[in-house]
């Protein structure tokens, strides 16, 4: 995989200036690693770095007075002893028929001396300088004691040392431990203080056992936070996610990996949060160590013999973390965490299916922050897609469009809404965008505008076979419907990316695609599925399931209703998902939810005029056993002016838009009923109204205003048959005389 320089290098949501040093807060920031450009996170995009949005605030953590934590750690789990010398390994201090386990003694395997005792003792003055309270908590691989500085007003500050001094490894990984903490700075990530030394008290003579003196951090862990989550909400858990991502992105970015990500690794202090234990810590490249990590928060025995400890085993840890949180959150009365669930699924995923980066996982988690932000706001909150391209097709179900001559032809033309056929979204969903680390991205990207068999004879004459070219077979053969051209594509697609292609998730994409032209929505939507997990910040995968679901029946519209909602919500130049609640909406006959939800596409929208139409033919339609009321139709005569105002080739569509409009008063008249126009119009609107309709609103107004139209629309009918039946209407509405 060819790979390139990451995105243009941020921090604290800025772009860092040429001398290396953020002009937010100073801090010297390291380059980014290179990253594989089809992982690549985009920040670079529009609506991401330069306009990337600052998270929402964390609550002050609540205050825990820190001499409360003394002595909540007095023991060493058995589960986590075992001998320090690297050869040996076994595990020590086991209770035997009904012994119990021993805090220190010797390995029965090889006779070293092990002790799993704190060290230090309350009162124990550290170098003349730190007065020790005791241990309030126990690390990855030492006790954590509290102490007050003499030297500087007493402030707090934490001392760690190694739990067993005897075991050999555990000494050298608290060498890395402070090496790596003399090198690190972040908001992020606890402070180093001081490096001192200390006697030990049942061994005076031997040398001294070494400390990390850290910034005392105040608040609650993560682990607390779980188990009282009292106030905690969704929003929350996507800013620890942002922190700790940052954290541990910023060490990846320094070659190291975590290891021991848990949620008594984190700290909420103040409004923000610090990862506080460095202890496991380990160089990218290191292969050998043994692994250092937390029951029920790392991956597998399995994973680490067949992959080692990687930058996607941090992930994996990330991802169970943030799951624990997320599972301590009441149930969400949006719906709102289904996104950050399928984020968490990927980053728990196994190995190969697992994000790549935490650069990658970062990029989701902004997007999924945003939807879930504007969910509770109300707010929009856009940004441009770096997977998908923008697509101009419009999946409306022939809803936006006003009803053709040979519609008229045949009689009133039916409002029946449907979703657009299987094939037909096959066709105009958005296309994926072209991978940037394809070899023949430079050729594919001046083809983007050729029509389907343009491109594909572009394609035959290149002769070049990439897993992109195949891709844009796929897609070209299905807008020509030709299926079976489409599957060898994809077959070749499949063929060209080998053993990754299970985890692409452009192979899902495509395989959905398929599976819509060939009228299997079901299948399409397992496919869609997978891409959602993969991509979950996405609008265009929500899309693509929510229009499977329209199709599959009554007990799928919830969920077509949620993934509409959520990508409309987010931004409302997303007129395909406000098509599809306008759809959901007129299978209960919300006429007003309806135009509610079509009147959120903005005037900047290509698909706006495409949406005054619908709502024209919405307020103009009978749904169910519901007539349009006059003031409906009052409504629909003025979009249906307002749409064509300053169109100078607009007399057809306009008489064709009118009809539809004509056609709904002239039968709420013929049954009898009163048509009174609304008293608080003003002028401007009364007079477009009356342009429609007339003033009064009556019969023998309305079939004239008919008649001229149909005579209007056979004029330009260029079909015989067409022309002859426009004026067989015509005639069929006019008022009829005596003479």
């Amino acid at each position: 995989m060819v790979a390139e320089p990451a995105e243009p290098l941020l921090h604290c949501g800025v772009p860092v200036s040429p001398t290396g040093y953020c002009d937010e807060c100073g801090r010297k920031v390291s380059p980014r690693a290179i990253v594989p450009t089809t992982d690549r996170p985009a920040f670079w995009a529009r609506g991401s770095s330069a306009t990337r949005e600052v998270s929402a605030v964390l609550p002050p953590a609540r205050s825990v007075d820190p001499v409360d934590r003394l002595g909540s750690a007095t023991s060493y789990p058995i589960d986590r002893q075992f001998c320090g010398n690297p050869r040996c390994g076994k595990p020590v201090g086991q209770g035997f028929a009904g012994q119990p386990s021993l805090m220190e003694g010797f390995c029965g395997s090889c006779g070293l001396a092990f002790s799993f005792n704190p060290k230090l003792r309350a009162g124990d003055l550290v170098e003349g300088r730190y007065a020790v309270r005791g241990t309030v908590a126990r690390g990855g691989l030492g006790w954590i004691y509290l102490a007050r500085d003499t030297r500087l007003g007493d402030n707090l500050v934490v001392l760690k040392g190694v739990i067993n001094s005897g075991d050999v490894r555990a000494l050298e990984l608290a060498a890395v431990e402070r090496d790596t903490l003399i090198r690190l700075d972040h908001e992020n990530i606890v402070r180093i203080v001081d490096f001192v030394g200390h006697p030990r008290h049942d061994r005076p003579d031997s040398p001294v056992d070494e400390y990390i003196v850290m910034e005392y951090v105040a608040g609650r862990t993560l682990a607390e936070v779980v188990l009282d989550p009292a106030g905690l909400r969704l929003e929350h858990v996507v800013v620890y996610a942002e922190r700790i991502l940052s954290a541990i992105g910023y060490l990846h970015d320094t070659g190291l990996l975590y290891c021991d990500m848990s949620p008594a690794n984190v700290m909420h202090t103040g409004s923000t949060v610090k990862v506080i234990d460095l202890g496991a810590t380990r160089p990218v490249e290191d292969k050998d160590s043994p692994p250092v990590h937390t029951r029920g928060f790392s991956v597998d025995a399995n994973e680490i013999k067949v992959h080692g400890v990687t930058v996607r085993s941090d992930i994996y840890a990330i991802g169970q973390t943030l799951r624990a949180l997320l599972q301590a959150v009441p149930p969400d009365p949006d719906d709102a965490e289904r996104s950050l669930s399928r984020l968490l699924d990927r980053a728990t995923a196994t190995h190969d299916a697992r994000f790549p980066s935490v650069a990658a996982m970062r990029e989701q988690l902004d997007a999924v922050g945003r939807e879930i932000r504007s969910l509770r706001d109300g707010s929009q909150r856009p940004a441009r897609s770096a997977w998908f391209a923008e697509s101009a097709d419009l999946l409306d179900g022939g809803l936006g469009v006003v009803p053709g001559l040979a519609q008229w032809a045949r009689g009133v033309p039916a409002f029946e809404p449907a979703p657009p056929a299987p094939a037909e979204i096959a066709a105009r969903l958005p296309a994926p965008a072209i991978a940037h680390d394809d070899p023949a991205v430079t050729f594919l990207s001046d083809l983007v505008a050729l029509d389907p068999g343009a491109l594909l004879r572009k394609l035959d004459q290149t002769g070049a076979d990439t897993p992109e070219i195949a891709f844009c077979r796929v897609r070209a053969h299905l807008r020509r419907q030709e299926t079976e051209q489409a599957a060898v594509a994809l077959g070749r697609a499949t063929d060209l990316l080998g053993g990754s292609s299970a985890n692409d998730w452009r192979t899902h994409w495509h395989t959905g695609l398929m599976s819509l032209a060939n009228g299997g929505t079901a299948a399409a939507r397992t496919s869609f599925n997978q891409v959602y997990t993969m991509l979950p910040g996405e609008d265009a995968p929500k899309l693509a399931l929510a229009l499977c679901c329209e199709h599959l029946g009554a007990q799928h519209l919830d969920e077509a209703w949620w993934l509409h909602h959520v990508v409309l919500n987010r931004d409302h130049t997303q007129a395909n998902a406000a098509f599809g609640l306008a759809r959901l909406a007129l299978r209960e006959h919300q006429r007003a939810t309806a135009i509610k939800v079509l009147d959120q596409v903005p005037r900047v929208s290509r698909h706006h005029d495409a949406a005054n139409v619908a709502a024209v033919r919405v307020l103009s339609a009978r749904l169910g056993d519901h007539d349009p009321t006059p003031a409906d139709l009052a409504d629909a005569a003025v979009r249906a002016v307002d749409l064509f105002d300053g169109v100078d080739d607009g007399g057809e569509s306009r008489d064709r838009l009118t009809l539809v409009v004509l056609h709904a008063a002239f039968t709420h008249v013929l049954a009898g009923r009163a048509f009174p126009l609304p008293d608080d119009q003003d002028p401007a609107r009364a007079a477009r109204i009356a342009d429609v309709l007339g003033d009064p609103v009556a019969e023998p107004g309305l079939r004239a205003r008919m008649e001229e139209a149909y005579r209007r629309l056979a004029k330009r009918s260029r079909l015989r048959l067409e022309h002859g039946a426009l004026v067989d209407l015509a005639n069929t509405v006019r008022e009829m005389t005596r003479w």
